[in-house]
């Protein structure tokens, strides 16, 4: 239900961050996870339950893609890279946070096992609506709405140092001036049948779709939602010892995270997107195989390969 909340989404993304601006569609989106956040803390029945699922799914997007795109837009040019991987990489502090608690409320006999971690979700989004006003706006999104005196003193406040910082502003005011009347032009022209009619832009669009949704396939949600049947496979059903591993994976995850995403930006994309393309299906290769053999000969030994390449997928 989460994934569908998401999925659903997303047609509805560009049209709302680009009329509500970056800040406002962040602290929507807050809002809405808010409220499913609350509601699956209130869960009376599994319908229940998966209606806030859905409700967090639905607005988990509009922030993601916003807070990015206001990372990139705010951040210098050379630094954008960085920035934005560390973005993604950030996605582990609240996952460890998760871990923890879950591994400290698994053994509460009362609902509060799952109704405290769902509440706690309220956390991050309660942070972004109260500190979000002291975030400036995309200088972009100014533009293209004709308030570029605004967008102006936002670069100047913040990209204005050094000897020639005035003039660095004043260039790349300019230059986002341009490529926003490019975009405007080229907007005006555009006609979603050229995608299908033209070649160039079929080959384009295929290769778009190609990459999201095999990105999407590259493993993380099995381990996401079913690490413990996983595990389970392997003869590893201990409570205790599940939890430990799911901890110990996440933050195995963020010490992997971090220095890939600083790095990250010095290789070429292409080449970096086949490497982990290619380790992935090692990793899932071998761990299949020693899935296999531990189902076959009943041995405890075979687990101890699926828990090694468990570790290993991460980086």
């Amino acid at each position: 239900m989460y994934s569908l909340g998401a999925l659903m989404a997303i047609p509805f993304i560009p049209t709302v961050s680009q009329y509500l601006g970056r800040r406002r569609t962040i602290l929507l989106a807050s809002v809405i996870m808010c409220a499913g956040a609350g509601l699956q803390a209130g869960a009376r029945n599994s319908d229940m339950f998966l209606a806030s699922r859905w409700v967090l799914g639905f607005g988990i997007p509009f922030a993601i893609v916003n807070a990015s795109a206001l990372l990139g837009e705010l951040a210098y040019a050379n630094e954008r890279p960085v920035m934005t991987s560390l973005f993604n990489a950030s996605w582990f502090v609240g996952a460890i946070v998760a871990a923890g608690t879950t591994y400290g409320t698994f053994r509460m006999e009362s609902t509060w096992s799952w109704r405290l971690p769902s509440l706690l979700q309220l956390v991050p989004s309660f942070c972004q609506i109260a500190f979000m006003w002291w975030c400036p706006e995309s200088p972009r999104w100014l533009v293209s709405r004709d308030r570029g005196d605004e967008a102006f003193a936002i670069l100047q406040k913040y990209h204005s140092e050094g000897e020639d910082g005035d003039e660095f502003v004043r260039l790349e005011f300019a230059q986002i001036q341009s490529t926003i009347a490019q975009e405007k032009e080229l907007e005006s022209k555009f006609v979603w049948a050229d995608v299908l009619r033209d070649p160039p832009m079929r080959r384009r669009f295929m290769i778009a779709a190609i990459m999201g949704f095999f990105t999407q396939w590259s493993g993380n949600g099995l381990l996401s939602f079913y690490m413990k049947k996983i595990l389970a496979l392997v003869g590893i059903t201990e409570d205790r010892t599940v939890q430990q591993i799911i901890l110990g994976n996440t933050c195995w995850g963020f010490i992997n995270a971090v220095p890939i995403a600083l790095i990250a930006p010095r290789f070429p994309r292409r080449r970096m997107f086949l490497i982990c393309t290619i380790g992935t299906a090692v990793v899932y290769t071998v761990w299949t195989i020693a899935s296999a053999r531990s189902a076959i000969e009943g041995s405890a030994r075979a687990s101890i390969p699926v828990l090694v390449f468990i570790f290993v997928y991460s980086p």
